[in-house]
């Protein structure tokens, strides 16, 4: 995302790589996860990490990049 986002019904909105997007993360201790909605391509990327220092967003977006042309 690139700060020019905003939040909606627990989403935040944004974009990356040209194409819409709305994303929501969250930690607990021990684990953290990442969902992300290429909403213009239909893609969603879903990571669920049981270690505290994962980065799930960055493992998403890493996910996305491998399923889009």
């Amino acid at each position: 995302p690139d700060g020019s986002g905003g939040y909606g019904f627990g989403w935040y909105i944004g974009a990356r790589r040209g194409l819409r997007l709305a994303y929501h993360t969250g930690e607990t201790v021990g684990f953290r996860t990442a969902i992300v909605r290429y909403l213009d391509r239909r893609l969603t990327a879903a990571v669920l990490c049981n270690r505290s220092d994962a980065e799930p967003i960055a493992l998403a977006h890493a996910l996305a990049d491998a399923a889009l042309p």
